[in-house]
Parts: structure tokens; sequence; C-alpha cells
């Protein structure tokens, strides 16, 4: 990318191009069906936005506050392929149920979908298996769930509204059905009408339905009055789902170019999304500089990378974490590395134990984790600052961020040394015309694939955010945190049975 291209004007680019995604501009019955749900216009936040930018999602999730209770929503897109689910929308939909789970979390679901995607059901087969059992474990824990049937809900579809505790039907829109009635006559020869076959006079008698209402605002009425009378918390708060931004940040962001990764100014990053923030241990391992810190009300503990991470930055950090741990404080990770420190010197200083030890530290700190991608995400680091496989609580990236094994560039120049090694074996000298279109072929292949683009689409990160809107996106999920300890716990061996 040339050295003229700001990450303020990428950000820009960024957003405009991808605000036409399925997720955001095709899902608009789903948008409405939340935007009715929902206390007012403020009260949803997004999640997965660009999950389907080249996967044709057709669901909607994210935190919406309904009847003063914030939940997590999960609402199908009825005229993408009716609803039917795919792998990646499979996918998202299992990653919102962690969410659920590890927060407590009563969790809606605005359901209308023909099942499986048959196109692709030799993935989503396997995958939708993993719904159904994440929400077994909801249930088990006694965490609520409910489920609003706007349309048909056919062979999984029908599993989901099966698998919740709560299920409020329309009259007239909502048919559940383990098979259609043209599979019904296929299968069996019984030639039926989904009235009769799934309609809501039948799941009066089966027990499906707790609840049938004459029309949308009926139902979505029973829904609020439903999780009002949970004991779970209530968000009175109408500063939850503050937002305000910062331009400082784009103004800093506007003076670092994307060829220089690594050069991003954490310091005064951590200094423009916090409200206050004292540095721990200045001087030894800044590779990783650590933070106490304030964001709005909540107290936090920042850890940011500053380079390649050497084994000094390891044990500090470890020690770091162990204090945060004692504070019962919540972990932030500014991502922003090109891994660990490489060569001899490192080596003996022990590198490969001490960055064991720091992700035994990470992968088992039991407080809660945000980890934001602001830059570079390369190698092993990636995992040491709490990347998706170290399960945090929520991975959001910057739309400059860049994730792989390494960096276009330097996977580019290490294929080269390879086919140039196995041109000479063959006694075939590359010239310079061919060196670099070698280099060029590599780099138009990986380059890509680094891209917050893509990597938000295979599910990598749990939303892009616009870098001035951090402080506000932290205090929301700050405050999400500090709730989350407040609802009930509570098991139940086999959930709730249906009669």
């Amino acid at each position: 990318m040339d050295n003229d291209v700001t990450v303020a004007a990428m950000v820009e680019t960024w957003f405009i191009e991808n605000n036409k995604t399925p997720s955001t501009s095709a899902c608009k019955i789903a948008y409405a069906r939340i935007h009715r749900c929902v206390d007012n216009v403020h009260a949803f936040y997004p999640l997965m936005s660009y999950a389907g930018v080249f996967g044709k999602q057709n669901v909607v999730i994210g935190f919406a506050m309904i009847g003063g209770k914030l939940t997590m929503i999960i609402a199908n897109e009825p005229t993408i392929k009716a609803g039917a689910m795919s792998k990646r929308t499979i996918e998202a939909i299992q990653r919102a149920l962690d969410i659920v789970l590890k927060l407590r979390l009563p969790v809606v679901f605005l359901a209308q979908t023909a099942g499986l995607d048959l196109t692709d059901s030799g993935s989503s087969y396997m995958e939708i298996g993993g719904v159904f059992q994440r929400m077994t474990k909801i249930q088990s824990q006694g965490i609520p769930s409910i489920v609003v049937v706007y349309g048909t809900c056919t062979a999984g579809g029908a599993y989901i509204v099966g698998l919740t505790d709560y299920a409020i039907f329309i009259r007239k829109d909502a048919f559940v059905f383990l098979a259609g009635p043209e599979l019904v006559f296929t299968a069996i020869g019984e030639r039926t009408t989904p009235e009769k076959l799934g309609g809501c006079e039948v799941h009066q008698s089966s027990g499906l339905a707790d609840v049938v209402c004459e029309d949308e605002d009926q139902a979505v009425g029973a829904l609020k009055r439903y999780l009002q009378s949970l004991s779970w918390p209530d968000y009175q708060d109408s500063t939850l789902f503050r937002m305000f931004s910062c331009s400082k940040i784009t103004a800093l962001l506007s003076d670092w170019m994307l060829d220089d990764l690594i050069a991003l100014p954490m310091k005064k990053i951590v200094t423009l999304i916090t409200d206050d923030s004292w540095v721990y241990k200045a001087g030894y391992g800044d590779s990783l500089a650590c933070y106490f810190a304030r964001v709005t009300d909540y107290h936090v503990g920042i850890i940011a990378s500053n380079g390649p991470i050497d084994a000094a930055s390891c044990h500090k950090t470890c020690q770091f974490i162990e204090k945060c741990v004692t504070l019962n404080r919540p972990l932030l990770f500014l991502m922003n590395t090109p891994g660990f420190q490489v060569g001899t010197r490192a080596e003996e200083s022990g590198i490969i134990v001490a960055g064991s030890r720091l992700i035994q530290h990470i992968s088992n700190a039991p407080v809660s984790k945000i980890t934001l991608q602001v830059g570079a995400g390369f190698g092993a680091g990636y995992y040491a600052m709490c990347g998706r496989p170290f399960v945090p609580d929520i991975v959001l990236s910057w739309p400059c961020a860049q994730i792989g094994v390494m960096g276009a560039k330097q996977i580019s120049q290490l294929m080269l040394q390879l086919k140039i090694r196995q041109a000479k074996r063959r006694g075939e000298p590359c010239t310079s015309a061919q060196k670099k279109a070698i280099y060029e072929s590599f780099f138009q292949h990986y380059e890509p694939r680094l891209k917050s683009r893509y990597t938000t689409s295979k599910l990598w990160d749990d939303g892009i955010i616009r870098p001035e809107e951090t402080k506000s996106v932290l205090t929301f999920l700050l405050a999400v945190f500090a709730h989350s300890d407040d609802a009930p716990k509570r098991e139940l061996l086999f959930g709730l049975s249906r009669v």
C-alpha cells in the first residue's frame, strides 16, 4: 500500500465499502424486528456485523436492552435463503451463545428460519449440533432463553424453538415443524397444510407454545413482560449504551503510515482511551507495557504490545496479571506485535520458557478479558496477546488490524527465497524480473488475507469498531462485565423440560 494512504483515510474507506454487506443492508427485516423490541433506538449494540462479507450471513446478533434487561439477541433474516442457516451463520450463533454462557445474559431469538441451508449441508449439519448443545447448557445453568416465532421454523429451526424455556407465537404467522408439508408427503405420503402440521393451535396442544399473540406488537409486549419478571439485573442507567467520539485518535492515526505497523504509538492510544492510567514497572520489559487504568467508572488492567515480545516482558506481564486477578480487574489486551523476539540472545534469555509462562497466565486468569486488535497480530505473538484461541470474552478489531502467521512482506520474501533455492537445484537461475513476479504473486495472495475485512468474515473477531469510538465501546463492555456478577447463579441438572 502506498505511503501516502493513512490509517484515518483507510478507516473511512473500509466502512464505506463494507456498509453494504448482507448483515447491514440486506437484513432489513431482522433489524426492523430488533428495533421494535429494544427499549430505544440506541439500545442495540451489534456483534459480528461483517461476518457475512464473503459468506452471505443471514442472522443479526448483538447486545440489546429489552424491558430494562440486557440480553443477547439473535434474529433470523427470512429474505435471504428463507433464513436457512449456513456454516458461517451457525458459527456466529455459536459464538453468541458462548458469550451468553460466559456473561450469563438472557438470550432472545427472533425466529423465522428454514433450518439448515441444504446447499451447505455437509458442513452445517455438523455445526448446528453445536448450537443445540450450547442451548442445553444455557438451560442447565438457569440462564433464561426466549423465542418469538415470527414465521415458519423448520427442522433445526424447530429445535431452536423447542430448546428455549419460553416460546411466544404470533398466531397467523408462526408455523413450527420438523418437516414441512412437502417433505412429509415425500416421506410418508401424508398430505397436510402448514396450519394443520404446525400452526399455533397445534402447538398450544403440543405444549410447545407458551403464549400465543395476535400480532407482532402483542408479541413484543409479552417478551418485555416476561423479561421484566426475571430476577436478572435491571439496567435503569440509560448511559450504558452511550456513545462519544474521540477525534484525537483519528488525528493521531492520520500520522501513522500503514507500511509501519509496529510504529503505532501505543502509549498515546492508552492515554486517549482511558480517563486515568499509570504504567507498571516502566523501563523493564517494555515490549509489553502494562497499565493500571480507569475507563470512565471502571478499573481495568491494560497490556499493550510494542513490537517483538521479549522474555523480560513476559515475566513482568505474568506478575501484572497476578495483581489484576487479586484485584478482580478485567484485562484489556491492545494487540500490536510481529511476534516473539527470535535469535541467539533471545533463546539464551529463555524466551520459550517465558512465553510459555505468559500464555499459561493469560489462559488461566479468572477475570474478564477484552482483546482489541489495533495493529499487527502475527505468529505466536497473536496468542500471547489473548487472540481468539485463548477465549477472551470479546475480541474486537480496528479496521487497520492485520492477523496472520507473519506479515505479507515477510512471508512473500520467505517464499521467494524457497523458490530461488528450488530453481538453483534444478540449474535454472532466476532473473530479477522473475524474482519480482514471484514476490508479487505471493504478496497479492497473502496481503488481502491478513486484513480485517477478511479476518472478521471468518469470525476471528466479534466485530470491527471505529478507533474514535473505542472508549465508548470499552465503557459499555466493562459495564456489562461488572453487572454479570449480579446475575443469579443456579444450575438445573437437565434444564427446563416442556410438557
